[in-house]
Formats: structure tokens, sequence, C-alpha cells
């Protein structure tokens, strides 16, 4: 890419190139729904309640989310910051490299983004396992035909995975994500999604705020029997797994792996910014609105989940061995209160919970895609990657995407080196880099900051570098609770491949961009001049 004459001195004004060929047609209301769907409300919060409660005794995964969001305030803010200032395509690949270094911009990045293709990969499988295989067992229950859970219980098996995960990129990637109107027909979709996710997430809250305690024991001993052929289940399990424990605040902190899974994604609209309607009220509304919204959200269904089946109730099942009553796995809260309202309303709850997931392969796909758009703008990746068609979608990129996630899904259905939570020490770290990069970019790139609409004081010290303090401490705790946590897929030293699996994505990106730059520098081009230039529109 050639850039437009500018002469100004290196490091102190970033100047604008052509055309990237993308259309701006987000919405502040679609950033919100688009990182609202990231933080994944209604599967998030089984798990805290499936594994926050069980592995650590004594937590309050109330206090939990609160520690979890507390620490996320700062970045949050530093992202939306950011996305006003440089409302451009790559998200944190343009934050960081135009404030610390492109080298360091790319291997967070795509570090990262090798990550968010992971979970593209298993979208499919859990959907499949959280939502289609309680669906059957829902339908196995109804019938009395037990038969239709154990086809539920396919999707578990290496085969069913691949095939779910397949399934899944095949219809959600090039529906949604390619088509003759860029990025608006996902956001048509995203919004009838969110109408029905929200609302099946609220009948579920009523559901638990007044259903019996004792109608629930009740209904509950009959769906399993049907299973297990054995009566008491609720007071079987009460016995085996014993009182979850004195209150413990370090176990209450340790657990924030399981909010955070949906937290860190809570900015990722920033990826798409250059399609976005620009200025600093549509970026704070866009993440800030998701933020109190989504924290609001959680903090309802988990509270109330907790008062409708109990701690002690919750502990045990999550600790319990689902095969000794019958079931392949351990339901989640609303298979729970579906055992009360039966089968109609019950799966009705299932699929609301699922219609969270069903938004996961687009959504990640769009911020991979951007990412890639960005690095081909920049000269980091083959102009090939760069091409967008006439109608306004990446083509080329997305092939790249859908390829690597073809691969990832191989490796992550037949063998065992991948878990969903080792990505997310990945995550929080690129996320630190981002918030180390606001501290500095207001003195970095000083003509720039001054001329944006962020450019705000807090007695006389730069909101977004005090932001960006806040993030780095929280962020820092982040990272130490994930590296300390025995459950998190990141413990150090019981998971050191998982970690060692993390820097050598970060440190094999920072290569490969080294590698892009001596190719490009033997064409006589210098790819750090990028830098000193506001990638495409």
């Amino acid at each position: 890419m050639t850039s437009s004459s500018g002469g100004h001195a290196e490091g102190q004004e970033l100047h604008q190139r052509q055309s990237s060929g993308l259309v701006r047609q987000g919405k502040p209301f679609d950033a919100f729904a688009f990182n609202l769907f990231g933080l994944t409300i209604g599967v998030v919060a089984g798990w805290i309640l499936l594994y926050g409660i069980p592995f650590y005794p004594g937590s309050n995964v109330l206090l939990t989310i609160v520690i979890c969001f507390v620490c996320s305030i700062g970045f949050v803010l530093v992202y939306a910051l950011f996305t006003a200032i440089m409302p451009r395509s790559g998200g944190d690949y343009v934050f960081i490299g135009r404030s610390l270094h492109p080298s360091i911009g790319f291997a967070a990045n795509a570090s990262f983004m090798f990550w968010v293709v992971m979970f593209i990969a298993i979208s499919g499988i859990l959907i499949a396992q959280i939502g289609l295989s309680t669906v059957f067992r829902q339908l196995g229950a109804a019938t009395d035909n037990v038969s239709w859970a154990t086809w539920g219980d396919w999707f578990y098996t290496d085969w069913g995975q691949f095939w779910s995960g397949l399934a899944a990129i095949a219809i959600l990637g090039p529906l949604l994500v390619v088509s003759r109107r860029g990025l608006k027909n996902y956001f048509t979709f995203q919004k009838y999604l969110i109408i029905f996710a929200l609302g099946t997430l609220l009948i579920t809250i009523i559901v638990m705020l007044v259903m019996p305690g004792d109608s629930f024991v009740s209904s509950f001993d009959k769906y399993v029997e049907k299973f297990s052929g054995k009566a008491g289940a609720h007071a079987a399990l009460l016995e085996a797994g014993g009182s979850h424990g004195d209150f413990s605040f370090k176990q209450s902190a340790q657990a924030i792996v399981w909010p955070f899974y949906g937290v860190c994604f809570l900015v990722i609209s920033c990826y798409w910014a250059g399609e976005s309607r620009p200025g600093l009220r549509a970026q704070l509304t866009g993440m800030g609105s998701s933020f109190a919204t989504g924290f609001a959200l959680l903090m309802i269904t988990v509270g109330v989940a907790l008062m409708a089946f109990g701690v002690d109730f919750l502990n045990a099942l999550g600790l319990a061995d689902p095969t000794e009553f019958g079931l392949a796995f351990t339901p989640f809260y609303v298979e729970l209160a579906g055992t009360w309202t039966g089968a109609v309303i019950g799966i009705l709850m299932t699929l609301g919970m699922t219609a969270w997931l069903v938004s996961y392969v687009p959504f990640l796909s769009i911020m991979a895609i951007r990412s890639i758009l960005a690095w081909s703008f920049d000269g980091v990746a083959p102009q090939w990657f760069g091409r967008v068609d006439r109608r306004g979608n990446p083509v080329n990129a997305t092939i790249a995407c859908y390829t690597l996630a073809l691969v990832l899904l191989v490796i992550y259905s037949f063998t065992d080196w991948l878990t969903v939570t080792t990505p997310l020490l990945s995550f929080a770290f690129t996320l630190w880099l981002t918030c180390l990069s606001a501290i500095v970019f207001p003195y970095r790139r000083k003509s720039l900051f001054e001329a944006s609409p962020a450019a705000v004081r807090v007695g006389g010290v730069p909101l977004m570098s005090l932001a960006g303090v806040a993030g780095l401490a929280g962020l820092t705790v982040i990272i130490v609770l994930l590296v300390t946590d025995v459950n998190s897929g990141t413990n150090w030293p019981a998971d050191k491949g998982q970690i060692y699996a993390i820097i050598g994505a970060f440190l094999g990106a920072g290569a490969l961009w080294g590698l892009s730059a001596a190719v490009q520098r033997m064409r006589g081009i210098d790819v750090g001049d990028a830098s000193r230039t506001l990638p495409v529109e």
C-alpha cells in the first residue's frame, strides 16, 4: 500500500491511507449486541454455577463476578478510547502497533487471533454438547424414551465433536459473514438472535424465581429416576457432596477464570471499527452499555439460581459423577429448571442458552478476518489476504481463517492438546499490552491524541493513561489468578505445556513479523512505516 503524502515528523502524527473497500454499516446497537454476545451470559452463568462453586470450596461466586468486572473496568475504557481515536479494522493490532512497536502489535494480535480461530473451530462442539445434547435428554424424559438421550451422547465422541464443529462452520460462517451486503446480514441476524437470547434468559430467571424449593426437589428426583431407575437423587447428591464450606475470599477470587471467559470479549466490536460509526460517544455506548448490562444480567442470573437450587446442592451436583445417576453429563441450570416446568418450556430455555453460542462462529470470524485484513493493509501479510470483493466481503481472509479453523478442529476433536480455558491467559496478556500502550499513547502520538475526541484529561493527566494504569493493575491481578488457579488450564507448574504453547504462539508471531519485514525490506519496502500511518478506512 502506498501512503498519502504527509510530510509529518516521524512519531508525531499518523496520517490516513487509501480506502479498504469496507463499508461503514455498524451502529451503536450493533456494537452493544456484538459485545454482549461476546460475554455469552447464558453459558458463562452455567459455567460459574457448575465449576465456580464445587471446584472452589467456600467461594462466593457473586463476589467472583464483582472482582472480575472491577478488574476489567480499565481495559474496557481503554479499548473504547482507542477505538474512538483509531476506528479501524484490527483492534489491538493497531492500538499496540501504533503505540509501542508494530512487531509487538502483530505478535499480540496474531497470537490472540490464533486462539480465537480455535474457538471458531470448537463453537459447534459447544453448541452440540451444551445445547443439543441437553435437548435430546429432555426429549427422552418427556417421551419416556431413554434412547433420545443416548443420541445426544454421540456429540461427546471424537467424531461427534468433529462433525458438529464442521457443521457450525459450514452453516454459520459463509451464510452470515460472507454476504452480498457486507456485515449488514450479520447485524440483522444478530438483532433477532439477541432478542431471543435475552427473552429466554428472562423466562429462565422468572421460572427460577417462582419455582418452589420442594417442588423442584420432587421434579428433579422424578427426572433423574427416568434415566437411573433410582429414587431420591436430590438427597443422595447432598449426602455425597456435603457442605460447600465456610466463606473464602481467596477461593472467590481464584474462581475468576469462569466469568473472565466472557468478560474478556466485551470489547470485540473494536475489531470491525472501520465499519462502524466513529466517535467517542458511539464507542462508549457500544462497550459501556454491554459492560453494564452484562454485569447486571450475570449477577441476576447467578444470584437467582443460587436461591432456587441452593449452593450446597450445586456444589454436590458439580462434584458428583453424573453416570452414577444415569446421566452422561452434568446438567446446566436451565435443565434443572426445566425439570419443574416440563419439556416445552424446558427445551425453550435450553435453546435460549444455546443461542449465546450460535453467535460464536460469526462474531469470532469477524474478529479474526478483520485482523487479517489489517495485517495485509500494513504489508505484514500478502496483499492477497486484503482483497475485498465488490460487495464489501474480504473473501480471501475468510478462506484463510476457516482453513486454520478446520486444522484446529481436527486437533481438538482427536487429541487432548487443547482445552477451552487455555487461551484465556493469552487473551489477558494481549489486553495487558493494550493497556500499557494506552499509558504511553498520549505522549508518543501526541498530535493524533490531541486532535481526537478522546483527548480528555483528569487533573491534567490524560484519561487514557489513567485508564491504562487501572487496566494494567486489574489485568495483572487476573493473570496472577489464572496462573495460580489449578483449575484454569494455565496453572504453573501443572499446565506448563499450555503456558509454553501460549508463549510460543506469541514469540512465533513476532518471528513471523520479523521474517515478513525482512522479505519486504528486500523489495525496498519498510514494514515499520505502517506504524506511522493509520490503516486504510
